[in-house]
Order: C-alpha cells, then structure tokens, then sequence
C-alpha cells in the first residue's frame, strides 16, 4: 500500500468517527429499532461512504461533510427498502425516544422540552444538535443568518418555557 494509500485509509477513518453519532441515529431511526437491522444498515453505509470517498472534496467543510453522509445514508436506506422489497417499520417518535432513554440517552426529555417547536424550529434543532453554527444553518436552509439566530434563539426560549412546565 502506498503512503497516499494509506493517508487516504486514515481519513477514511477519521470521517467516519467525526460522523458515527450522525450515522448511528439515523440507521437506528431507519431500522425501526431493530439492532440486527441497524447493524447491516451501518455496514451498508460505510462500504458505500468508502467506496465513494474520492468524491467528497479534500476542502470540504464541517457541514458539506454531514450532508454528503446524510446524502448517502439515504441512498443505502432507499436501496435497501428496493433491495429486500419491504418497507423498513419505522418506530413512532415517542416510542424511539423511549427506547433511546433506556440505552441512557436524553432523547425522552429533549422531546418534552422540543415538544411545541414549529417544522422549521425542529429542522433548525435537528442542525444544532448536528453540531452546525448559525452560519452552517442559514447557509444550508437558504435563510439569513440573522434568521437563523432568530430561530435558534426562539428555540431556547420555548425549551426553557417547557423546561419549567410540570
């Protein structure tokens, strides 16, 4: 193997870790919960991440890289659902984030506390919690960055609102 061989192979591997909680949720999400099914899921996306990774630019920012794992994570959970011919169940919200909860996550409560968030106040905090900045957000949703703040503060606010409900 070659040094540009291995270099390559060691990037590889530092996507991959950089990306493993986005990765893990999202087959988690897509397998309906069944560990059997996020397992061969996870698989599935990273031979396709490598067997592409000369696509992804040298240069590429924190957050195209995110979006070029989510683009391909789609891809392997479209060709999967073909492949086999079957729909992948898909847990309800609440149940996923009790499941989540017993494998000791805060998924539970960070529903509760998003629970009255409108559809763009919950993309924005699904970007958030992807560890984007505001800069990231309103550059991928086509919106100014003032708005993004905008969002990201409102977000806060209806979080701490629901924080102090019982």
């Amino acid at each position: 193997m070659t040094q540009k061989d291995t270099n390559r192979y060691d990037d590889f591997d530092a996507l991959v870790a950089r990306h493993r909680r986005l990765i893990r949720g999202l087959c988690w999400w897509k397998a309906g919960g069944k560990a059997w099914l996020m397992s061969e899921l996870i698989q599935e996306v990273t031979t396709q991440l490598w067997r592409y990774r000369h696509k992804l630019r040298p240069d590429a920012t924190p957050g195209e890289e995110r979006e070029w794992v989510r683009f391909h994570c789609r891809s392997v959970f479209a060709h999967s659902i073909r492949k086999e011919e079957r729909e992948v169940e898909v847990v309800p919200l609440e149940e996923a984030a009790l499941v989540a909860a017993d494998e000791g996550s805060h998924a539970e409560l960070l529903d509760r506390l998003a629970a009255n968030l409108t559809h763009q106040e919950h993309r924005v905090l699904e970007l958030i919690l992807d560890d984007y900045t505001d800069g990231e957000i309103a550059s991928l949703l086509r919106i100014g960055e003032n708005e993004a703040k905008r969002l990201h503060d409102s977000i806060v606010n209806k979080m701490k609102q629901n924080a102090n409900k019982k």
